[in-house]
Formats: structure tokens, sequence, C-alpha cells
């Protein structure tokens, strides 16, 4: 239930690319464990940067 109000208030601030980034660790849980914290969130920082870089062309 936490996970889906994430889901929803990264949609709602229009942050898709988190969105869908956060959604593929729940589909594949584990793909990501060996990340810390901090790469975490640069990857999902990157994966906005990389979606919103994408919706501009």
């Amino acid at each position: 239930m936490i996970t889906e109000n994430i889901l929803t208030q990264l949609r709602q601030l229009k942050l898709s690319g988190m969105s869908m980034a956060l959604q593929g660790q729940i589909e594949q849980p584990g793909t990501y464990e060996g990340l810390s914290f901090e790469e975490w969130i640069q990857f999902l920082i990157e994966q906005e940067f990389t979606e919103r870089s994408q919706r501009k062309q």
C-alpha cells in the first residue's frame, strides 16, 4: 500500500522516469539490491533525466 502511494505521488509530480524505475524494482525484486541508498537515488534521478531527455526529442 505504501508503495502504491509512492507511485501515485511520483506520477502526480510528473516524475514518470522515477515511477517506472520503482515499478521495475517492484516487478523484479533484488535487481538493484547491491546498490547503496545513494546509488539507488542516483539511479532514480538518472532514469528521470533520461525519460525527460527522450520526451524532448
